[in-house]
This record gives C-alpha cells, sequence and structure tokens, in this order.
C-alpha cells in the first residue's frame, strides 16, 4: 500500500518574458510541447508528482509572466521558493543580462534562504548566440549549477528535474533516485 503522505516544493520559474517559462512548465507537467501558448499575465502554477519505493514529493512549478511592470507580483511568486529556476534564451543574450540584473537579485532578497537555485539557458533546439563565456561567468559568479535545456524536445529537463528533487530530498535527509520521463 503506498503511503498518502508527501512533500510539497514551490518551485518558481523566472526570467525576463518569451524565453520559455510556460512552455517548460507545460513540458514537464503535462510532457508536450505545445507550439502556441497564452503568453502568461501574472502568475500561474501547475504541480507534478514525483514516486518512487512509495515515497511521494510534489513539486507546485510557478510561472511568473516575466513583465518588468509586475515586480509585485514577482515577489509573491518568489517569495518562499524553494525552488529559483533562473530561465534565459539561449538564442537571446539580453535575457542573461536581464536575469543578472534583475531576476536573480531579485530571487536572492525573496527566495527561501536554504533556497535551490540553478541557471537554465533554455531552447537549445535552436541555434545559440549566447556564448559559453558569458554563461560560465554568470554560473560562478552567482554560485548556481547550470542546465541546457529545450521544453521543445524536452532535452536537459530529465537531468535538470533530477538535480531538483534529489537537492530537496538530500535537504530532507532522504536519499531517493528517481528515474523522471517527459
Amino acid at each position: 500500500m503506498q503511503s498518502s503522505k508527501y512533500s510539497v516544493y514551490k518551485v518558481s520559474l523566472v526570467g525576463s518574458t518569451h524565453v520559455g517559462k510556460t512552455t517548460l512548465q507545460q513540458r514537464v507537467v503535462k510532457g508536450k510541447f505545445f507550439e502556441t501558448i497564452e503568453r502568461t499575465v501574472g502568475v500561474t502554477f501547475e504541480s507534478k508528482e514525483f514516486v518512487k519505493d512509495g515515497k511521494r514529493i510534489v513539486l507546485q512549478i510557478w510561472d511568473f509572466g516575466g513583465q518588468l511592470q509586475y515586480e509585485n507580483i514577482a515577489k509573491l511568486l518568489i517569495t518562499g521558493s524553494n525552488v529559483v529556476l533562473y530561465i534565459f534564451d539561449l538564442t537571446r543574450p539580453v535575457t542573461l543580462i536581464e536575469l543578472e540584473n534583475i531576476w536573480i537579485p531579485l530571487g536572492r532578497k525573496y527566495a527561501a534562504k536554504d533556497a535551490i537555485s540553478v541557471l537554465v539557458g533554455n531552447k537549445a533546439d535552436l541555434p545559440k548566440r549566447v556564448s559559453s563565456d558569458q554563461i560560465e561567468q554568470v554560473s560562478k559568479k552567482h554560485s548556481l549549477p547550470y542546465y541546457e535545456t529545450s521544453a521543445k524536445t524536452g532535452f536537459g529537463l530529465k537531468e535538470l528535474f533530477n538535480h531538483i528533487v534529489l537537492q530537496l530530498l538530500e535537504k530532507g535527509k532522504k536519499k531517493v533516485s528517481f528515474d523522471i520521463s517527459f
């Protein structure tokens, strides 16, 4: 019989508009890519449950529209987050600059003190225009592990979410290996 106990963690997706936060969320939760998707205004969230050996963990994946005029909403989104994914578009260098100047400082200010933070370069299926040196510099400067993903193809998502789940369970002194497929 499976235990009804589970842990719930808040995962916030932050970054500029059009970096693929919503499509990433939908790929993880629904397991598919939506070619056309409504622009996120404000905040939405979806839940994804992972089960291994009778242990359940639920990630509430919060998606923020990324418009700068919604900074107060961003505060609400990020406050209390157990995980913050700083997402930028690998085809648009300005989105990495905006992460460093706007979103990472907001995340550091409002997320839980022990939050897991990860730098995510999305749209890896497209020609890359952000240099590896730029990414490495931001990753090192802010002590953020780095993952490349594609919400369209699913590339890198298994590795990213394995990292997140294992880090959360390690914090809870529960070391479990998850096999996640999208």
